[in-house]
């Protein structure tokens, strides 16, 4: 390897087989930073071996080496070089595994602006300065994972926009469906009345009718959740204020998101042979939390707990349960299951960001409910043993407590 100079150190490496895009991005460039480009992931690693490239800027779509290839090897192998992928949204999926899995700190969605990507690469050198610097190492790692918290977040962000127009079409057949439902009454009269079918073909029909009020509930509830999320992200990506922190949740409120949270998970429970019940207490406290928040936190926790269990075991149990002594000023909900337990390790680590035991897990879910018991001056407990089970209890504030 050829000797390091202060120059090399500015490197920004741009990898893209197309040679037009290979002439825009140094003709945009070259005055304001030290630019080389190269055709393709083979010719960027080669080139990495002979000098230090500061920032990497790859196409996804390239013939041979995609682009996340090659940044996986860059990470291997130059731990230090700030590593961004250019796409479009078309490849969202290699985009979100390149993020979650470290592999980049930023993402680029064709066709980039030159102002913005003139931030962003002033934005990755400075990163890679900091490495050199004392302690910098830990402080470029904490910048990268914070970035990568804002980029998964804005990616996200443009899904969630994106289900305006589907969450209207359902909010309106949900409308339809409710009115249908008023004419349950006379159907039923009717099926009464008719000997000419199989009594136990209308027996299926009259359970379905009778079901049918909490499945239109619940297709409500899910909609007004699915806003709920799409509001709060928007709030994040803008860095405007939530008001939730002010919300509170009365027993009615509390019965529905335990309930809804039941309904949600009660088919993985079903397949998987879990029992799944809810034990109330004799009265159930006013909650300084948002229902949404709340339906949040128990259908994550309860989830979780459903996929603790190793397959063909029997005597599987969930149980959901709430403390209403309040007198310490909070309530507990807590849910537990005699699945495979968690060791002291897992149990100290789980709820940080993108860690996960699972592998088709993302590593977020726990870390939400973190986020959201944490806003309201809440907090997340586990309690687990290998072989005997786990106990995770949200531990929330009571409405009016000091």
């Amino acid at each position: 390897m050829t000797d390091m100079s202060e120059t090399d150190k500015s490197i920004i490496l741009y990898v893209d087989d197309e040679e037009a895009n290979r002439v825009v991005f140094q003709a945009a460039f070259e005055d304001r930073f030290r630019v080389e480009v190269v055709d393709s992931g083979e010719s960027a690693l080669r080139f990495m071996e002979q000098h230090e490239v500061a920032v990497i800027v790859s196409d996804q779509r390239m013939v041979g080496m995609k682009g996340n290839e090659l940044l996986a090897r860059v990470r291997e192998r130059w731990p230090r070089t700030v590593r961004i992928i250019v796409t479009a949204y078309k490849d969202v999926d290699a985009i979100l595994q390149a993020v979650n899995d470290g592999l980049v700190a930023r993402y680029l969605v064709k066709p980039w602006d030159e102002t913005d990507l003139v931030e962003i690469l002033e934005w990755g050198l400075q990163v890679y300065a900091l490495a050199f610097e004392t302690y910098g190492d830990r402080l470029q790692h904490r910048l990268l994972e914070s970035e990568k918290l804002a980029a998964l977040g804005a990616l996200h962000a443009s899904f969630l926009h994106e289900l305006g127009t589907p969450l209207s079409y359902i909010f309106g057949s949900v409308g339809e469906l409710a009115q249908l439902s008023q004419y349950s009454p006379e159907l039923l009269k009717l099926i009464a009345m008719d000997t000419t079918r199989p009594a136990q073909e209308w027996n299926r029909v009259r359970r379905f009718l009778a079901d049918f009020p909490e499945i239109l509930d619940n297709l409500q509830t899910g909609a007004n959740l699915l806003t709920h999320l799409r509001e709060d992200v928007h709030r994040l990506v803008k860095s405007t204020e939530s008001d939730h922190h002010h919300s509170t949740c009365d027993e009615m409120g509390v019965k529905r998101a335990i309930q809804f949270a039941m309904s949600v998970n009660k088919r993985d429970a079903l397949l998987a042979r879990i029992s799944l019940r809810y034990e109330p207490p004799q009265q159930i406290p006013q909650l300084q939390i948002a229902q949404e928040d709340l339906m949040l936190v128990l259908i994550n926790l309860t989830r979780n707990a459903i996929q603790s269990f190793t397959p063909d075991r029997a005597g599987n149990e969930v149980i959901l349960s709430l403390d209403s002594d309040t007198t310490m000023g909070m309530a507990r909900i807590s849910i537990a299951d005699n699945g495979m337990g968690m060791s002291d390790e897992v149990t100290s680590t789980i709820g940080r960001q993108f860690y996960t035991t699972r592998e088709a897990g993302t590593g977020l879910g726990i870390f939400r409910c973190k986020a959201l018991l944490g806003r309201i001056g809440g907090s997340l407990e586990y309690s687990s043993q290998v072989g005997r089970g786990t106990i995770a209890t949200a531990v929330i504030p009571a409405a009016g407590a000091a």
